[in-house]
């Protein structure tokens, strides 16, 4: 049952969870928060209550799931008010850098004993596990390994957000004493949210984000096959996994269309975006193998989506297919294309067929742009196509896929809206047609161009 809210501050908040954790679950969005907006915000608010010192700021709502690990030492999970909390401590953090910097031992001190470190503790001796993206950074800051950082890393959120509090902490220290930049801590409020194992953690978080920063499928899809694991279940299942697939499309709308695509192949028809979410949720619930072997799974898919629209592949001959067909700029195809890669990646079709493939799609794609028919069904025409061959292939193993592929696209479509035009039909609009007003003229003599 969901516990009453309590109001308290952020300091209280930290101080009082001494001999506890805070986790940032890797299903967890990474560390966005903007030096020049979210940041400088937290900052103006904090010298707001250092130069008024009877005033009081409210920060925003920090929930999370309490999980006691031994006797002596408690996790808790950040479900929502990750951004908020770990911008609160790369503020400690640059306060104890400054501090050191002005030989003042004792503020150094109590930000280390009240708020860093857990020093009794035989693990989790830090106060926060950032999620696993930014965790070495955050390590390094600790520790006091700034100098160490690469470039890469001084790239960071929390990098970028340290060296900003710390220059602005350095100015605020010329007019006041560290002590009282310390103590805003105290009037920053915030609502403190506890959950019980019993509440149900990812219908919360939906609910929470539902109003904040749109999350996309992925992010959601993300926090869905991550949550209900315990963290150390939670880190190997992204590292292995799920990271790969932000490796491959960093950019979340990226990851959310690729998502759309692999459910057109598992249910052969083409959801809506807002619906693929939901869509997931039925299918992976539906899966009777375990988490590990449904990831790894979506990453092989998220693999051949990779080299299909991105490259390279790996094979040199369907690469040179590939890189034709990319010219056309067309993700229609995604759900028919990434199924053929995949009998290739099985042995189940050999590289003269999936090339065939290749370009009999391109062909197919090429031709109707060329005449200007009408595209605005093709990409639900796609994963249909593949349950109609596919089943085929099912009902007859020793039918060819290609000979299939050319059966169902090209004859059973003759005369129809999907219909593939001819030599001739292509040959007659390009006489009537002015082919400069296309949108496709120009990958094609660009293929044209480059042949020549």
């Amino acid at each position: 049952m969901l516990k009453q809210p309590v109001r308290t501050s952020i300091s209280d908040f930290i101080k009082t969870t001494m001999g506890s954790q805070f986790v940032i679950p890797v299903y967890q969005r990474t560390y966005t928060w903007n030096p020049q907006k979210e940041t400088a915000r937290f900052m103006s608010d904090l010298e707001d209550l250092i130069e008024n010192r009877t005033s009081a700021h409210f920060l925003g709502i920090i929930i999370y799931l309490e999980t006691r690990i031994s006797a002596m030492f408690r996790q808790l999970q950040i479900v929502d008010g990750q951004q908020r909390l770990t911008t609160t401590f790369i503020f400690l953090l640059a306060l104890k850098r400054v501090a050191e910097e002005k030989k003042d031992k004792e503020t150094a001190g109590m930000i280390d004993d009240y708020f860093l470190y857990n020093r009794h503790a035989a693990q989790g001796s830090l106060r926060l596990k950032p999620a696993v993206s930014t965790d070495d950074v955050y390590a390094r800051l600790v520790y006091g390994s700034v100098n160490d950082l690469s470039r890469k890393e001084k790239e960071s959120g929390v990098y970028r957000n340290y060296d900003f509090i710390i220059r602005r902490i350095r100015e605020i220290a010329k007019r006041h004493t560290l002590l009282e930049i310390l103590d805003s801590l105290s009037r920053l409020d915030i609502l403190e949210f506890p959950l019980s194992e019993t509440d149900n953690a990812q219908q919360i978080f939906e609910s929470i984000n539902s109003t904040g920063a749109p999350l996309t499928s992925a992010d959601l899809i993300r926090n869905y096959v991550l949550m209900n694991h315990t963290d150390e279940v939670q880190e190997r299942l992204y590292e292995m996994y799920w990271q790969p697939l932000e490796e491959y499309y960093p950019e979340s709308r990226k990851l959310e269309e690729f998502f759309r695509f692999y459910l057109a192949i598992k249910t052969y028809e083409l959801l809506n975006r807002r619906d693929v979410y939901e869509g997931f949720k039925e299918f992976w619930n539906r899966w009777q193998d375990d988490a590990e072997t449904k990831l790894r799974e979506i990453n092989r898919y998220c693999r051949y989506y990779h080299d299909i629209y991105i490259g390279p592949c790996e094979n040199e001959v369907i690469e040179k297919a590939l890189a034709d067909f990319r010219r056309s700029d067309s993700v229609m195809p995604a759900p028919f294309l990434m199924e053929m890669y995949h009998l290739f990646d099985e042995g189940k079709i050999s590289v003269n067929t999936m090339v065939a493939e290749i370009r009999l799609i391109d062909s197919y794609l090429t031709r109707r742009a060329l005449c200007g028919n009408d595209s605005s069904s093709l990409s639900r025409y796609f994963p249909t196509l593949l349950r109609t061959v596919m089943t085929a292939k099912n009902r007859n193993r020793k039918q060819d896929i290609l000979s299939l592929t050319k059966l169902h696209l090209i004859t059973y479509n003759k005369g129809k809206t999907l219909a593939m035009p001819t030599d001739d039909q292509l040959r007659t609009q390009m006489k009537e047609l002015n082919a400069y007003s296309l949108m496709c003229i120009r990958p094609v003599l660009e293929r044209i161009d480059c042949r020549s």
